[in-house]
């Protein structure tokens, strides 16, 4: 793979927005002196629950790294996100108590939602759910109670049928798994 695409002049760009969630999981980001034109692509906001920041980082071998920063304004990220940056970086107890959270609510709501009759669940590890259901219109149908769950009907693959939750805390999972109950019964 790095010959053809050191060869083409390409790159390739690995979305790990989520891998905070998954420590585990096998990552590139020790051996990319190793693929010089690997990208890795971090998102601080999913993790550290900081969406309005829009602060991420990219991981790279450092000929790329001097490449990339050489493109970038001067000022790339605020002194607020910064700050929130540091700060999330710097809170151990929370990370291990989110990964503690997640080891619990993620397989409560799966096996909650497995219970719904017409609910396909997919596997996954982070801290989101994907899962196909033959009840119409079920976004909207959860709005009506108050309950925001994201429509997968634009992603390339997938179709009306196939929705993401995030999980939540247990008392909104609950909340969640309840009205869909109901919601998938009356359908």
């Amino acid at each position: 793979m790095a010959t053809i695409l050191g060869a083409r002049g390409g790159h390739l760009l690995l979305d790990e927005a989520f891998w905070d969630f998954v420590p585990e999981v096998p990552t590139l980001a020790t051996e990319l002196s190793d693929w010089p034109q690997v990208i890795l692509m971090r998102s601080m906001t999913k993790f550290y629950a900081i969406p309005g920041l829009r602060l991420g980082y990219l991981l790279a071998a450092p000929a790329l790294i001097e490449r990339t920063e050489r493109q970038l304004p001067p000022w790339s990220i605020n002194a607020l996100a910064q700050a929130a940056g540091i700060a999330a970086l710097a809170d151990a107890p929370f990370a291990e108590a989110t990964l503690r959270w997640l080891r619990t609510e993620r397989p409560f709501l799966v096996a909650g939602l497995h219970k719904i009759p017409g609910v396909q669940v997919f596997s996954g590890l982070v801290n989101y759910v994907l899962f196909r259901t033959a009840t119409p219109d079920l976004q909207a149908q959860l709005a009506q109670r108050g309950i925001l769950i994201r429509s997968c009907a634009a992603y390339p693959g997938l179709g009306p049928a196939y929705y993401r939750v995030a999980v939540r805390t247990r008392a909104e999972n609950e909340r969640l798994l309840h009205a869909m109950q109901e919601t998938c019964r009356d359908a």
